[in-house]
């Protein structure tokens, strides 16, 4: 950014996440997390505390995974992975006994089985009023074939819900009914918690947009199988949609209020371009403590003085906004699959993305989508896409690439292959499902079918004694 580049501190306070940024990007944050990582996972491995060992390993190669690690931490983690696979091989899991074993297991359980089993087994908050579409974090996509044996298939969103689906229910159980498909909610596969998933004979399909995490999955060479999809890709067209909307502002966000998203460093290129005046959108809701007054505060600092703020506002309106956008931003970092680049490029607006984020799949910005930028030249880049927003064409790329329509296609192809691959018959396809933010059937005779499914999700519950 030049005259006004930002350290750590400045963009993000002194918070737990200035504290992470430090650590990744410093070598002696680096050198002393590693450190307390195989300390501590020494401790778990001697009080035969596999799953904790293995946490302590994998976070510290998640985090540390673009800088250089040492040799120890490398063979450690190799060990872990090694062990978790020959255990798997066998359908016998120290990671997943020590994991049920735990306070951490009970507490995921009871996330969900405070609300009663018919809930749990959805993996469903209550909400009052609610959409009785509403789906929880668990749906079913297809039914279990008793009479032929063709498998179901399963769809769990968020990567914290995994810690909940394995101490929620019988894994063997759901294995001999079910083929499995994640749609994790982070960058960063290194993550134990996928760990507790390996079992012979469990086809688990983990949603990868980013490439490193692609192939780390495929690195595997386990039950779990990648697919280059994401959160992102099960945007509705026909909400975020290219219809004619007077353009209102140069530039629109759409990202919680917390210190990740890099509002400050947004505010900063801003006036280091010399857009201090430039009409900005923010679409965003709290988070762990930053509120829409720390943003607007932030703004002023920088002198960002046509700021419009939106929070907790409904779908249709986040929809309406964009549209009247010139061009998106998005700056974090790390993030999964962030649903709105994809709403921005089905309202045909072209986005300008952190070229040092991970979880993103960058191959989506090209020529026709948008622009990377790096830190430094981030206002300029803003600069020249806001001059240069019509000859983008990021809708008719979305169009061909993106979208619940083309995701589901893609999904219930690579299950077909998948299953015909191991000689068992693929005869009913999934349900189309689309993100509206959260999941729900397309059609409503597909919930209504999937009912007695659903409910049936009961009888794979672990027994609460």
């Amino acid at each position: 950014m030049g005259r006004d580049r930002l350290s750590v501190w400045s963009e993000y306070g002194f918070t737990r996440y200035a504290v992470k940024e430090w650590v990744a990007s410093s070598t002696l944050g680096r050198t002393a997390f590693e450190f307390a990582a195989l300390r501590a996972a020494d401790w778990a491995a001697l009080r035969g505390d596999a799953y904790r060992q293995a946490e302590h390993i994998c976070s510290a190669i998640r985090l540390l995974e673009t800088q250089q690690v040492s040799s120890t931490l490398r063979e450690r983690h190799a060990t872990v992975l090694s062990r978790a696979n020959a255990a798997a091989a066998n359908s016998d899991s120290p990671l997943l006994e020590s994991y049920l074993a735990s306070a951490a297991a009970g507490r995921s359980r009871q996330l969900y089985l405070r609300h009663g089993r018919e809930l749990a087994a959805r993996m469903k908050f209550p909400r009052a009023p609610d959409d009785p579409r509403r789906q929880g974090n668990l749906l079913v996509l297809k039914p279990f074939d008793p009479a032929t044996g063709e498998k179901g298939v399963l769809y769990l969103q968020y990567t914290e819900s995994i810690l909940s689906f394995a101490a929620l229910f019988d894994l063997a159980a759901v294995a001999r009914r079910y083929r499995l498909v994640l749609e994790p909610s982070t960058w960063g596969y290194q993550d134990a918690s996928f760990l507790l998933l390996l079992r012979h004979g469990f086809d688990v399909i983990v949603q990868a947009q980013d490439a490193p995490d692609y192939e780390y999955i495929r690195g595997l060479a386990s039950n779990l199988r990648p697919i280059r999809l994401g959160a992102g890709d099960w945007i509705d067209p026909q909400l975020f949609t290219a219809e004619r909307t007077p353009k209102v502002f140069d530039f629109v966000m759409v990202a919680s209020w917390s210190p990740v998203k890099r509002h400050t460093l947004f505010f900063a290129s801003l006036a280091a371009a010399g857009l201090q005046r430039a009409p900005v959108a923010l679409i965003g809701y709290p988070w762990e403590g930053r509120t829409r007054e720390d943003i607007e505060r932030a703004a002023a600092h920088y002198g960002i003085a046509n700021v419009t703020v939106f929070e907790r506002i409904p779908r249709q309106e986040v929809a309406r906004i964009v549209r009247s956008s010139r061009v998106g931003v998005m700056l974090s970092r790390r993030e999964g699959a962030n649903r709105g680049v994809y709403e921005c490029l089905f309202c045909d607006v072209p986005v300008v993305i952190s070229r040092a984020n991970r979880g993103f799949n960058k191959d989506h910005i090209n020529v026709a989508t948008g622009r990377l930028a790096d830190d430094e030249t981030l206002g300029e880049v803003l600069a020249g896409v806001l001059a240069d927003h019509q000859g983008f064409a990021p809708r008719a790329w979305a169009e061909q690439h993106t979208g619940y329509v083309r995701a589901s296609q893609t999904l219930n192809g690579f299950l077909r292959q998948l299953a015909r691959e191991q000689g068992e018959p693929y005869e009913t396809n999934i349900a189309v499902t689309r993100s509206a933010p959260y999941a729900m059937y397309v059609d409503d005779a597909d919930w209504q079918r999937l009912e007695p499914e659903r409910a049936g999700m009961t009888q794979l519950l672990r027994s609460e004694g």
